[in-house]
């Protein structure tokens, strides 16, 4: 690091300064959530932010508890093979618990967002970013919670970032693309973020029409082009019966399904509600003030790059506008190009005149921080724990070579070395789970809805076949825990 500060000449300064104390604040007020629940606000009908840190690391802990792995023991892998290879060294050095597999999210949160002091022309885009997106509700919760989005995201800003770097420079976007590959491996659905190298490299020749701008516009999509035929060859096609199988329980979508009404309830719900507005806003008006600026030509070639990767950013994720099926957990990314983009912008007013005379773009950034700031003091004092008083209570009932079933079952299970293995209807095919599992416990809700009713689908009638021995709230879902009696 003192090699690459010195051969740069970079001077730690006051904004440099700045963004370390604003960082160490997001860090230090994540801490006070470790432990507990995701807030009930972000549920918006889905479990997710509550069950998925298990089952996006089941098949991983599985395999460190007891050398058992099975791609068809749930979809997480395929879709986010880096995500699990990540987390495994981690795992297997400090052993597995919900609030080391947070602090890993939060220590990888953190490590990313020091890319901002990447060159001095981004700082303030990054001190930008943290006050008005990082410590956002939603961005702030998915910044600890072992799950994949958050880690996607930061990795798209760095490329982006490198892009800028490289183009400014004339060199090549190998780094850039590396750095999108591995946030399309730490979760594949991601793909579609291949356009962003493409798109900018295009532009960018486009206005300008060099040799160089023409290479990296080849290079970028060659390297692209590469990527997704290995990905195919090396990931699709040797597991094509496991992407057959697990492609079943993803929701089903179909340009049929496109209406306006439905875009419009989106938008609403997500963008123009209390919780939402003012990040809405100040995008609006980044967008206002990046067309003054671009008309009045204002911008050098680094933030039209910036901008460029940014607004295509925004566009990709805007398709999720259109879902029917809309979790928080798909937004986290539209969130964050829309604060990244808006950051962008606030940044480049903020290098271009000293910050007492930049008193718009300075009360901006304190309003929308008070604004974040009100929402998590709102969130810290209505706090819950079911989930870690759930684990706890698992943690005294189980054995270590206890098979515990349901879509729950990794999520509650982290204190112990138990098997969990979810369940869905779809996902089951021709399986029975009490036979093929052979399960000591099984977690479901009362109404089945986590499973897609797999037992009732499979004329499993639990109550027969098992005995209840308690019953758990977490956050607002109703769960059953069943004893079997096949032992």
């Amino acid at each position: 690091m003192n090699y690459l500060l010195n051969k740069t000449k970079y001077k730690i300064g006051i904004k440099q300064i700045l963004f370390i104390i604003v960082l160490v604040f997001f860090s230090l007020s994540q801490i006070l959530f470790l432990t507990s629940d995701a807030d009930l606000s972000i549920a918006s009908g889905s479990r997710g932010a509550w069950s998925d840190e298990g089952l996006n690391t089941c098949q991983i802990r599985n395999f460190i508890h007891h050398n058992q792995f099975n791609l068809l023991d749930c979809d997480n892998f395929l879709k986010s093979p880096l995500f699990s290879f990540f987390l495994f060294p981690f795992f297997k050095l400090f052993g597995i618990s919900l609030l080391k597999a947070r602090a890993i999210t939060l220590m990888f949160s953190f490590s990313l967002l020091l890319v901002f002091l990447i060159r001095k022309s981004t700082v303030f885009i990054g001190i930008s970013f943290i006050l008005t997106t990082a410590l956002l509700l939603p961005i702030h919760q998915y910044s600890h919670l072992c799950v994949p989005e958050i880690y996607c995201s930061l990795l798209i800003i760095a490329s982006i970032l490198t892009i800028s770097n490289s183009q400014e420079k004339n060199k090549t976007t190998t780094s850039s693309i590396a750095l999108l590959i591995f946030a399309i491996l730490f979760k594949i659905q991601f793909i579609y973020i291949l356009v962003i190298p493409i798109s900018t490299s295009y532009i960018i020749y486009y206005r300008e029409k060099s040799i160089d701008n023409k290479k990296q516009l080849f290079k970028a999509f060659l390297l692209v082009s590469l990527f997704l035929l290995s990905a195919f060859l090396l990931w699709k096609l040797p597991f094509k019966n496991e992407w057959s199988h697990i492609l079943k329980i993803l929701p089903d979508f179909s340009i049929d399904q496109i209406n306006i009404d439905q875009i419009k309830l989106n938008i609403k719900n997500n963008f123009i509600s209390k919780r939402y507005i003012i990040h809405t806003i100040i995008f609006i008006i980044s967008i206002s003030s990046m067309i003054y600026n671009l008309r009045n030509k204002k911008y050098n070639k680094e933030t039209i790059i910036l901008i460029i990767a940014s607004l295509t950013w925004v566009i990709l994720e805007s398709h999720k506008l259109v879902y029917t099926y809309l979790p928080l957990r798909y937004l986290i990314s539209l969130y964050i190009s829309m604060g990244f983009f808006t950051s962008i912008i606030i940044g480049h007013q903020l290098n271009q005149t000293k910050l007492s005379d930049n008193k718009l773009s300075v009360s901006i950034l304190i309003f929308v921080f008070i604004f974040n700031v009100l929402y998590l003091k709102k969130s810290f004092n209505e706090r819950q724990y079911t989930v870690q008083i759930a684990n706890n209570y698992f943690k005294k009932l189980t054995n270590d070579n206890d098979v515990i079933i349901g879509s729950w079952a990794p999520g509650i299970t982290w204190e112990t070395k138990c098997y969990s293995y979810p369940i869905w209807e779809k996902f089951l095919g021709k399986r029975d789970p009490l036979k093929y599992y052979n399960p000591n416990y099984i977690i479901t809700e009362i109404n089945q809805e986590d499973s897609d009713s797999a037992y009732f689908k499979n004329n499993i009638a639990l109550n027969v076949n098992t005995k209840t021995i308690i019953r758990l709230k977490i956050a607002q879902w109703n769960l059953k825990i069943y004893q079997t009696k096949l032992k």
